[in-house]
């Protein structure tokens, strides 16, 4: 499926604002959905608030750190994506759960 990527992961102390302008940006000059890149939380949540409107967006990718798995998965849960590219950057030696083995 074809889909625009949005990051402004470059922009990091304010991230959040700059990503809600991108995505209206985005929004207003293409027709496809939307696929939400960022390691912040903050940023992620409100890209996929504003991806939402026009459809089921797309996360780019979640890595299996237990931080940023734990802080992406309720984003997930509150607004439903299309799908979530997970790329493993490196290993967790920390034990951590799943609470929902099949979705990643």
């Amino acid at each position: 499926m074809l889909s625009w990527n949005v990051n402004c992961g470059t922009l990091v102390r304010n991230e959040p604002e700059i990503m809600a302008w991108l995505v209206n940006l985005v929004k207003e000059a293409v027709d496809l959905p939307l696929c939400i890149d960022s390691p912040n939380p903050k940023a992620l949540e409100v890209g996929l608030e504003l991806a939402a409107e026009r459809g089921q967006p797309m996360v780019n990718s979640i890595s299996a750190e237990a931080e940023r798995y734990n802080s992406v998965l309720p984003l997930v849960l509150k607004n439903p994506v299309r799908s979530i590219r997970r790329w493993p950057r490196r290993r967790v030696s920390t034990p951590w759960k799943r609470p929902f083995p099949g979705l990643f």
